[in-house]
């Protein structure tokens, strides 16, 4: 599908299934329907995300389907999954005749406890920090350091570091035991650094060199008009 390649679409997604569930909450009736069209809309989500993270493509759109998978695995595809465990609560919760909005309160935390997906945890953690609740998101990211394999902490650091939510936060904490994750922490960081510095120099000698072009288009038209002047012949000869 043509929209499957817009990331906006994916947001307005998960954003319409966000205003469902929160919906649900409220005093009004019909909130067996609210989650289930909230449900529809993520698995249409997830099914979506799946078919593209499968989808294979080369040439001119392989740079720009790169960052699309990376902002589905990433971003997407987590809060999405979280997102359907706080929507599963809920339907328990009226099935048991309680407030939905007390269990789609819990269901992060439920989820966490009962899961390490490093994924969903990721995403919890970027919702925690969000508001600023930064003791839930050290203990999600503990669950995602401690459910991913030690020769895969570098690639983990590299995400965290590119991270603007977590990037910071995770520098100034311990996320395993032994404080081992923090070296990778500084060593993305260090190599973050200088990438963007050598972006940077790249970027001045581009803009050096752009002016450098400016100014002898801007001069070329007067050298032209000085070798005319002396090829024309002395006043009074003609």
């Amino acid at each position: 599908m043509v929209y499957s390649r817009n990331p906006d679409w994916y947001r307005a997604k998960h954003a319409l299934a966000v205003e469902l569930v929160n919906w649900s909450k409220g005093p009004s009736d019909g909130k067996e329907m609210l989650l289930k069209r909230a449900e529809e809309c993520v698995q249409d989500l997830l099914r979506e995300a799946d078919a593209t993270l499968q989808r294979n493509v080369w040439g001119r759109r392989a740079s720009s389907e790169r960052e699309l998978r990376r902002f589905l695995r990433d971003d997407i595809k987590p809060a999405a999954q979280v997102l359907l465990t706080e929507i599963d609560a809920a339907k328990r919760s009226l099935r048991d005749g309680a407030d939905p909005g007390e269990a789609t309160a819990t269901a992060r935390a439920v989820s966490a406890e009962n899961s390490l997906d490093p994924d969903i945890n990721y995403a919890l953690a970027r919702l925690a920090a969000q508001n600023q609740a930064l003791f839930d998101a050290t203990k999600y990211l503990q669950v995602v350091v401690g459910s991913t394999a030690r020769q895969q902490w570098p690639g983990l650091a590299h995400r965290i570091v590119r991270d603007p939510v977590l990037t910071a936060f995770a520098a100034s904490s311990s996320l395993d035991p032994a404080g081992e994750f923090r070296a990778y922490i500084d060593e993305a960081r260090e190599e973050a650094r200088a990438q963007a510095e050598a972006k940077a120099q790249t970027q001045a000698q581009v803009a050096a060199e752009a002016q450098v072009m400016e100014a002898r288009d801007v001069d070329a038209p007067a050298a032209e008009a000085e070798d005319s002047d002396e090829d024309a012949p002395p006043a009074g000869l003609d």
